[in-house]
């Protein structure tokens, strides 16, 4: 029976599978990417020529660079030599009397002599535990 068929017959399509506006939804979607994607493009041709003419313009002025130095702290050009000098700040005043708070009444001692003190007060300490002595030290030896 297909072979009764008019040629037209046979090749008949679907009118229900396109609108019309589908078209021209996806059409009117196709314009605004080529669109955006000029304004994209146009875009990172006219910072590359900004970079370009910043380039070729010379070494940035002396003002310029001033602007662009960070706050402090600044790294040192020399190495070693404020160490050094750290170093030997730590070291007097590991070896020395001198205050730390004079308004709240605090200072600080030799660091051979806190040793001694600790030592001495933690052996009076373990002496006291053993006789079953209760000790009452200064507050600021705590």
């Amino acid at each position: 029976m297909a072979d009764n068929l008019s040629g037209q017959e046979r090749y008949r399509h679907e009118t229900t599978d396109v609108e019309n506006y589908t078209i021209v939804w996806l059409g009117l979607v196709l314009l605004l990417a080529i669109v955006l994607g000029g304004f994209f493009v146009f875009g990172l041709i006219h910072l590359y020529q900004n970079n370009q003419q910043e380039i070729e313009s010379g070494p940035p002025k002396k003002e310029d660079i001033m602007e662009r130095i960070p706050s402090a702290p600044y790294l040192e050009a020399s190495s070693g030599a404020g160490l050094a000098e750290l170093r030997k700040k730590n070291e007097d005043l590991l070896h020395s009397y001198g205050w730390v708070d004079k308004k709240r009444g605090i200072l600080h001692i030799p660091i051979k002599y806190a040793m001694e003190l600790l030592v001495e007060k933690n052996s009076q300490d373990q002496e006291d535990m053993t006789h079953g002595k209760k000790r009452v030290s200064h507050p600021q030896m705590n």
